[in-house]
């Protein structure tokens, strides 16, 4: 399936540098992120509160361990 997303371009030129950082393209890491988002679904009422991890100047809920290329 594809979607289009409206994004800020300073936001995809940060994304892309961190998913190049990590050994991937900007495809690929939005593709993981979204496999763990779908995950997580399934598992929501047994985790705890999502903690924030700054990623491109926004504050997302992250209830996984914080990866290295998300200050904050």
């Amino acid at each position: 399936m594809n979607i289009t997303l409206s994004i800020e371009e300073r936001i995809v030129d940060s994304a892309r540098e961190a998913a190049r950082k990590m050994g991937k393209s900007l495809n690929q890491a939005v593709r993981d992120y979204l496999e763990q988002l779908a995950g997580s679904a399934m598992v929501l009422g047994l985790l705890p509160s999502p903690a924030p991890v700054n990623v491109g100047g926004h504050a997302w809920p992250c209830w996984y361990p914080r990866h290295p290329w998300a200050a904050g």
